[in-house]
Order: C-alpha cells, then structure tokens, then sequence
C-alpha cells in the first residue's frame, strides 16, 4: 500500500500549479453587440470593502454613454443561493463603431487598486430603418453650429433613397452662443425597394479630415 506521505506529496504537486494560476490577476475582456440608439447592462458581482468602488473609462465617449448605475447589497435566487455586492450600469449606444469600457476597482482616494481590470469591447452596429417606396422618414441630430461642426450626409445608393429636404433649427435662446446646440433634421425619401446606408459625419468644413463623430443609419425601403 501507497505511503500516506507520498499520496499527499502527490496531491500537493498536482494542485500546485492552480493555486498559483488562480492567485495571478488577470484581465478578464467580454463582448457586446447592440444596435444604435438602445441600451444594454453590465454586471459585476464581486465583494467589495467600505473604502473601494468601482471605476469605469469608456475608450471613445462619442460611441457609448453610461447613464445610470445602481447597486444591490443582497438577492436571493429561486434556488435560495444569496449574491452580495450587485453592481449594474446601463450603457446606451449613441453612435455607430467599437469601443472599450474597463472597469477597476478604486480606493477612495482614487488610487486603482491591485492589476486586476474588467474591460468589456462594446460594438454598435448601425439601426436598421424600415420605408415604404415614396414615403418620407425623418432623422434629426443635434448640432452646434457656433463651434463651426455640422453634419454632412453621405448616401450609399441615391437610386434607392433621396434627401427629399432638409433643416436646421436654431437653439431657442442664444442661438450664437457657444455650447448651444440647434437640430439639424433631413427628410429621407424611399423611391426603390432595396437597402442602403446614410452615413453621418461631424466635421468643421475647413477641417474634413478631422471627423469628431459618426453616426450610420441603415434604410430598408420595400
């Protein structure tokens, strides 16, 4: 029969490399799709001490937008299994494109704490917009005409949709104030059955190459 000191020796020597595997942080990076304009969540559920929150950076601001977070200090599953330490922020696609959200823990100094990050890739894909032949859709942006951006339009097919008119609207009260956004809206007109894309791009005329934001659009006409 086997020596009890060798069986333990054994277990010890095959167990050993987890122990170390699972005490190195790691990056932990997750997917998401969503379309333009709708939301989604995020949750982490990890135990946390008095003095530590977590802290999010989104890579590109222009892409996506947190607009509301909440905690949960307790839930009971069906199962009566207890989750502790429930965070949620719920994330809203404002433009076409990827970008990254990482996630670290904070003291409340600020200071990140531990190697340890949750980054979340998120991908918005562009919103589909269905039209009858010979009806009119209407999209609207907001734009700041005192900073010198506006939008310029880009259609991929003209022989399936036209810009049938469009407008701008200045700002109720100090329309040449800086900060002050008016809408810019354009009526879209189905004229063949098909599907293309609109394609939105902020920019300063005399600056075309620097693009501050895009916004794409598929237009389904039937």
């Amino acid at each position: 029969m086997m020596n009890k000191k060798l069986i333990y020796l054994m277990v010890v020597i095959l167990f050993l490399p987890l122990l170390f595997s699972n005490s190195v942080n790691s990056t932990d990076i997750k997917e998401k799709t969503l379309i333009n304009g709708n939301f989604t969540t995020i949750t982490i559920n990890k135990k946390m001490q008095n003095n530590q929150k977590w802290q999010y950076k989104i890579a590109d601001q222009n892409i996506v937008e947190i607009v509301s977070e909440s905690y949960t200090k307790q839930v009971k599953t069906d199962d009566e299994n207890v989750i502790n330490d429930i965070h949620t922020w719920y994330v809203e696609a404002i433009s076409t494109g990827n970008t990254v959200i990482e996630f670290d823990i904070v003291d409340s100094s600020g200071q990140v704490i531990g190697d340890e990050s949750i980054k979340y890739k998120i991908t918005i894909l562009p919103k589909t917009i269905a039209v009858k032949s010979g009806n009119l859709i209407k999209i609207e942006l907001k734009e700041n005409r005192s900073t010198g951006y506006t939008w310029h339009l880009d259609i991929e097919n003209n022989n399936i949709i036209i810009v049938h008119h469009d407008n701008y609207i200045e700002p109720q009260t100090e329309p040449l104030k800086a900060g002050q956004s008016g809408i810019h809206y354009w009526y879209i007109k189905g004229v063949n059955k098909g599907k293309t894309a609109l394609t939105f791009k902020l920019y300063r005329d005399w600056e075309q190459e620097q693009i501050a934001e895009i916004k794409k659009y598929i237009i389904e006409v039937d």
